[in-house]
């Protein structure tokens, strides 16, 4: 297949059509609906049992399947941008969603669901690519889906950002020890007395109380809302979270529990009408 874009044509997605693939832990295909057999040119029978990767358009940067499959080894889902090549040789661009799936606290597959992009983020995603593959900005890496440059001020972020809340809580906690510590050498006429030293530890065992409280009535129910979210997200609708709480935390978890109740429902009705529809068929 060449790269020369001039040779193939864009194919527009639909502003409502959403492309549902299913692939198993080799990445091979198990399910894709209409909507995605539509857009690939390709029938079920011909997908049914390859590679997913091998749809993906060589334009496409290697660093963007490495990414995603280092995130997905993390177990967190990934959302990123590919171009993908139909049957015919044309291509289309989509955002992919992609949410690990388990079974028995093991890897078992993963859903993906492809939308549409608009064309200013087209074109845009087109020049960062062709910088990546081409080797112009070495700086340009892939990092969750997301174009970022490979500097020191990405890195420093990154590292703030895999801290968490909970490491954020603490290092917000001891920054603001060693802030208080520091204006009270700089006041205090005695700083080395027993009495100022006696008022810092007090300080700062009361602050490490206040962060534990904090990651624990905070933190610690997120994680919770977040899990109990990806497995709604990967239609694993056994599960049900309940919560005594009346503040915001409390709300979305109780909105997310309606959430996979109101799913459930919605796929319970399906398949009786299903089952109902075969059964009159069948009668027929």
């Amino acid at each position: 297949m060449s790269n020369d874009n001039s040779i193939s044509r864009e194919r527009l997605i639909g502003e409502s059509e959403i492309l549902v693939l299913l692939a198993d832990k080799a990445n091979n295909f198990v399910y894709a609906n209409p909507a995605y057999c539509a857009a690939s040119g390709y029938s079920w029978d011909e997908l049914k049992g390859t590679p997913a990767d091998q749809k993906l358009h060589p334009n496409v940067p290697k660093q963007v399947m490495k990414d995603m499959l280092v995130t997905l080894r993390t177990r967190r889902p990934w959302t990123g941008i590919v171009k993908n090549t139909c049957k015919n040789g044309d291509y289309y661009w989509l955002r992919l969603n992609i949410m690990p799936l388990y079974s028995q606290n093991k890897y078992a597959g993963a859903l993906m669901v492809h939308s549409r992009l608009s064309r200013e983020e087209v074109g845009e995603i087109d020049k960062l690519y062709r910088a990546i593959r081409e080797g112009k900005d070495k700086r340009l890496t892939i990092h969750f889906g997301r174009i970022v440059r490979n500097n020191a001020w990405h890195k420093i972020a990154d590292k703030v950002q895999r801290l968490g809340l909970k490491g954020r809580i603490f290092a917000t906690v001891a920054a603001i020890d060693l802030a208080t510590l520091g204006f009270g050498f700089a006041v205090s006429s005695d700083a080395a007395s027993g009495l100022f030293w006696g008022a810092a530890t007090g300080f700062l065992a009361f602050s490490i109380a206040l962060a534990i409280y904090l990651s624990r009535s905070i933190v610690k129910p997120l994680r919770d809302a977040v899990r109990f979210a990806n497995q709604i997200a990967a239609c694993d609708l056994g599960s049900n979270m309940t919560s005594a709480r009346s503040d915001e935390i409390g709300g979305m978890l109780r909105a997310l529990t309606q959430v996979s109740m109101n799913m459930r429902a919605t796929v319970s009705d399906v398949r009786d009408s299903a089952n109902l529809i075969q059964k009159m068929t069948a009668e027929i």
